[in-house]
């Protein structure tokens, strides 16, 4: 099963923790399993498992054993700062041991020798065979990595259940209680056409959230394999409509409406994947072609934000092509630009079959002034309900 899964997993990922704990008294003995902190992921990792270490005991004295390091990296000096400030103020500083030549020439080269001590080296400990992800979760192959997240197919403990469990790190006691209140929100929602959540909670400074493991595709790749026609475009829009107004009912905002987040069966049912919690995104939470120029802007998100972005998609499916000529060939900035300031190519330039009242739909549902689209999500759906054959 190791050897399986070791074949499935690229780097920087594991189903693993990225230490091994070793701890007797205030003194923590601490091994990196991974081989390099090459990129932000990694380091996250590191900072979210050590920053667990350091909150929920008195460890004062940390000796860590970097014999799996092959190289030094920005990355990985970003994560050596961390932990020299987390000391320092202990009264302390971290000693490494098993530190290889080259990583060694840069500690002295930078001077940052001054900041650690090093160690004679110690026998190394077995690295850990990969048994479970968090709790009572077996995992059985990777199905995404992505910039601040995994997600693996897993099973739970003595049970045929699967489940798609995702897993990010949390950085700070802030982020963990925000993670928690907002998926408490989302446990309220219950509805046909949203993914059902089993399970979510924070353990060893990750936040994992199990939830149906879905076997249709998402709608981004279904619309790459055909053109659907304007009723049916009607239909799948309405139906993530009618889902967006229950959430909406209970307080819950989507934020990140976008093909990729609606995934559709063989029915033409579509199933809206709840987001990941907002404490845990970077940059801009979201596609920039599917946000409301309000959302742009960093103004507080609503239910007709969600509205204008479920506008977009059924722009795209009624177009073949998404507003704004957006392609891969022009800056985010004008995106931007664009986004806020220009009005889109009314849809039956492109598709005259289209009928003139559904075009005025889509466009209502795009407006950039929040007040000028519709007031809920389920005056949209039913607006739509007209062009959806029963």
């Amino acid at each position: 099963m190791a050897e399986e899964l070791s074949k499935l997993i690229h780097p920087p990922w594991r189903l693993y923790r990225l230490l091994e704990i070793h701890q007797v008294g205030t003194t923590a003995n601490i091994q990196i399993l991974c081989n390099n902190i090459s990129d932000e992921l990694t380091a996250d990792r590191l900072r979210a498992e050590l920053r667990v270490v350091l909150e929920t005991s008195e460890i004062k004295e940390i000796v860590l054993d970097l014999g799996n390091m092959q190289e030094a990296s920005a990355s990985g000096f970003r994560v050596f700062d961390f932990l020299c400030q987390q000391l320092q103020q202990r009264g302390g500083k971290p000693k490494l041991c098993n530190v290889n030549d080259s990583i060694r020439e840069v500690l002295l080269k930078n001077r940052l020798d001054s900041l650690c001590e090093l160690v004679p080296n110690a026998p190394r400990l077995p690295r850990p065979v990969p048994r479970r992800i968090v709790r009572h979760y077996i995992p059985e192959e990777v199905l995404s990595a992505g910039d601040r997240h995994m997600t693996v197919a897993a099973h739970r403990e003595r049970s045929n259940q699967r489940l798609a469990v995702k897993l990010m790190p949390v950085l700070s006691g802030e982020q963990e209680e925000q993670c928690l209140t907002q998926m408490r929100e989302y446990e309220k929602l219950r509805h046909p056409a949203l993914v059902g959540i089993h399970d979510f909670g924070i353990e060893d400074g990750y936040f994992f959230l199990a939830a149906d493991l879905l076997s249709c595709p998402s709608l981004a790749t279904w619309l790459a394999g055909r053109r659907p026609t304007w009723q049916e475009a009607a239909m799948i829009i309405a139906r993530v409509a009618e889902a967006l107004g229950h959430m909406h009912s209970l307080g819950v905002y989507h934020g990140d409406v976008r093909p990729f987040t609606i995934y559709v069966n063989e029915d033409l049912a579509p199933l809206l994947v709840l987001p990941e919690p907002s404490a845990l995104k970077s940059g801009i939470a979201g596609t920039p072609v599917y946000m409301a120029p309000e959302q742009l802007e960093g103004q507080r998100l609503n239910g007709q934000s969600d509205i204008y972005s479920l506008g977009v998609i059924l722009y795209e499916m009624l177009c073949k092509r998404l507003p704004y000529n957006a392609d891969t060939t022009i800056t985010i900035w004008e995106m931007l630009r664009r986004v806020r300031h220009e009005e889109p190519i009314p849809p039956r330039q492109y598709a005259p079959a289209i009928p003139a009242q559904l075009e005025d739909i889509c466009l209502k549902a795009m407006a950039k002034r929040v007040n000028d689209r519709y007031l809920t999500a389920d005056r949209f759906k039913a607006a739509l309900d007209h062009y959806v054959v029963k």
